[in-house]
């Protein structure tokens, strides 16, 4: 007997990805002024969804090449009183990970406040099989000046993607509200980093920092191909204004002894293009897998040994401007429920993440300031 399928958005309309309230817009590009577009540190002066140059300097993987077509940490800024908020997008692209969900791969999500008083407000539920779709974000009641970010989607390939917003006629566009700081919090790492495996964008940990801490981060993470080879790091090296780079690598860079030579020179690269920026390490988070495998545990030892080790010897050498942080600690006793396939972080895992990133973070900018203030003096 063939069992009936059943249509859960007929019997949940929450599950329905359409909408209405789309007619009678006034839509605009994002690329242009008031609008903010963050996170993406070309984009100024390419025009593109992209995470790196489109021409980079020198031959860099493929796969990372590739990779920053995805816009992970993108995001887009503005202030407005429309009452209502509408997204448009053309030629969408989305990886269907059988792991991840889409409104985190592809997905945009919208939240509404000023810098520390930022709350969730929607998220793009979209046919992931359509090139093209509009949603509505929200409809207020209430005219009002809010501030809007756009968080753009994880993992999907952006090359070709038109973006408009659609906001009620007359409304008023004004730019977002400054930066605390013109410096940018750049990270770079592995697919978790990139976002892997978030329900929605604004959830990857990078994201949810950016919410807390009221600074631009670019996210560098690269699915399977964050392996610290020196030609990347000379490209990051290149991102302008950097406040603090923080390095998350071990997870694609996992043999000990590969480790051993690539993160040293990741810093030595860092350290010549920027003698006093803080750099941040971090060891990669616990897997699943150290429960059960004790050979992999003891890898993972090896090369969170490596990395205080290095930080510890340069410091002694006189660099007060490294750090390392633990993640193997991150996530927590219960670290086991915090990721989707015991690598790859949920929403929870990454909240835990950013819990324990962010005193790290805030510290070595009060220490920034303080020295700066000094100089100055």
């Amino acid at each position: 007997m063939k069992r009936k399928k059943i249509d859960i958005k007929k019997i949940d309309r929450n599950m329905d990805g359409k909408n209405a309230g789309s007619e009678g817009l006034s839509w605009h590009s994002p690329k242009k002024q008031p609008f903010h577009i963050a996170g993406l540190p070309w984009f100024q002066e390419e025009g593109l969804y992209r995470r790196l140059p489109i021409k980079p300097r020198e031959p860099i993987p493929k796969s990372v090449d590739y990779l920053a077509n995805c816009t992970a940490g993108g995001q887009m800024r503005f202030r407005t009183d429309s009452q209502r908020l509408v997204l448009r997008i053309k030629k969408h692209g989305s990886f269907h990970m059988v792991h991840m969900a889409d409104t985190g791969q592809g997905g945009f999500d919208c939240y509404i406040g000023a810098p520390g008083k930022t709350t969730f407000c929607s998220a793009t539920k979209y046919d992931s099989k359509l090139d093209d779709y509009e949603l509505v974000l929200f409809k207020h009641d209430v005219s009002e000046t809010r501030m809007i970010t756009l968080n753009f989607p994880l993992y999907n390939d952006a090359r070709q993607m038109e973006i408009e917003i659609g906001l009620a006629p007359g409304a008023k566009i004004e730019a977002p509200v400054p930066y605390d700081n013109a410096g940018r919090i750049v990270v770079y790492g592995t697919s978790i980093t990139q976002g892997g495996c978030a329900s929605r964008p604004g959830m990857c940990f990078t994201n949810i920092l950016s919410r807390r801490i009221n600074m631009e981060f670019v996210n560098l993470g690269f699915s399977g191909s964050g392996r610290g080879e020196p030609e990347v790091a000379r490209l990051v090296a290149t991102v302008k204004r950097p406040a603090i780079f923080v390095l998350d690598f071990e997870g694609n860079c996992h043999e000990p002894e590969l480790l051993a030579i690539r993160f040293p020179e990741f810093v030595d690269i860092l350290r010549k293009a920027h003698p006093s920026v803080p750099i941040l390490t971090v060891s990669k988070i616990r897997f699943a897998s150290t429960l059960y495998e004790p050979t992999e545990a003891a890898k993972t030892d090896r090369c969170r040994s490596i990395q205080k080790e290095e930080v510890r010897k340069r410091i002694l050498a006189g660099d007060k401007n490294l750090y390392f942080a633990n993640g193997y600690e991150f996530l927590g006793k219960d670290f086991d429920e915090c990721t989707v396939d015991g690598v790859h972080a949920t929403d929870l895992g990454f909240l835990r993440m950013a819990d324990a990133l962010e005193p790290y973070l805030r510290k070595i900018l009060a220490k920034a300031t303080v020295s700066a203030v000094k100089t100055k003096r």
